[in-house]
């Protein structure tokens, strides 16, 4: 058993997070009791974080951040997990689509620190208001445009230090291989914004990988 981060254990090769509304799981989710305490399995084939874990990557400031924006938080799986590693940090979570928001509101229901939003990640104009000052951006949106997306959130909340972009590379150009499309995502950022560390999780997610930046102290 190894944590790898404050409420976070590996266990016989897998992930769990400390139960933060004990009693409760996802839908099929294996919960193990270590030690009088509740912790539910992290599935790296339906979380990117937990795949970026699994897979090397070290930065794990997200369990640090007292405010994140997550964007694209589909039906809520990795949210309910940043709940349970940071329960005192509050999470904007934006999702588009209205049936996956109406499985992240039920989360958000007994996860005080997750404040569901309604609405288009591409657009934080919508949004800017209920956000308030996020040191941390997670995004995980598979439109193409999602350096765009990415750019217009940074731009528009001058308070992040860090962002962990998920790349799919057939979103952006599925006529090139996936390495040689990460590569040139990889390059775009570090112009824009400086130093990039790459992840692949290819191993759970193919043609995926990983972007992270944090800002110097």
């Amino acid at each position: 058993m190894q944590q790898i981060v404050q409420n976070t254990l590996l266990l016989n090769g897998r992930l769990y997070t400390l139960n933060s509304a004990a009693g409760w799981r996802l839908r099929h989710q294996p919960v193990i009791t270590l030690e009088g305490k509740e912790y539910r399995s992290w599935n790296p084939y339906r979380s990117k974080l937990a795949a970026y874990i699994l897979c090397g990557g070290n930065n794990f400031r997200f369990a640090e951040a007292s405010k994140i924006l997550y964007l694209g938080a589909s039906y809520g799986t990795t949210v309910s997990h940043l709940a349970d590693i940071n329960p005192q940090a509050s999470i904007y979570a934006v999702e588009f689509a209205r049936e996956p928001f109406q499985s992240l509101l039920k989360i958000a229901a007994l996860h005080p620190g997750i404040i569901p939003i309604l609405e288009d990640a591409g657009r934080p104009e919508r949004y800017a208001a209920i956000v308030d000052a996020p040191e941390l951006i997670i995004q995980d949106v598979t439109q193409g445009d999602m350096l765009r997306i990415l750019r217009k959130n940074m731009n528009s909340f001058h308070s992040v230090q860090c962002f962990y972009l998920s790349i799919k590379a057939g979103s952006i150009d599925s006529s090139r291989e996936s390495a040689l499309v990460i590569s040139g995502v990889a390059e775009q950022l570090e112009r824009e914004y400086g130093a990039v560390e790459i992840t692949d999780i290819s191993r759970y997610e193919k043609g995926h990988a990983i972007a992270v930046h944090c800002r110097k102290a």
